[in-house]
């Protein structure tokens, strides 16, 4: 028997097989975290940075493309922090954009 992953997204009760990231369980529960390399077919890369989470008990930003969940844990997915990183984060692409 797969025992379930219990954790929670934005205060949302959610669950995860083993395998399964907190961006993958985040779509299927219809919570919008903003990716730009992630592609469903193929393994995550997470090279685009943009998937990044607050994730309770870890210091700093957490890429939810390829970290799997631990039970309890309580992910953030947007907050001022949040989105000041990821504005920097296309500043960043906006300097290297040959157009």
């Amino acid at each position: 028997m797969n025992k379930l992953i219990n954790f929670k997204i934005n205060g949302i009760s959610v669950a995860a097989q083993k395998g399964e990231t907190i961006l993958t369980v985040a779509r299927k529960n219809g919570i919008y975290i903003p990716t730009m390399c992630y592609i469903s077919k193929t393994s995550p890369c997470a090279s685009c940075r943009m998937c990044v989470v607050e994730a309770s008990g870890v210091e700093g930003f957490v890429l939810s493309c390829n970290t799997p969940p631990t039970e309890g844990i309580e992910i953030i997915t947007n907050n001022d922090a949040l989105q000041n990183e990821r504005v920097n984060i296309m500043k960043l692409y906006d300097v290297n954009h040959p157009l």
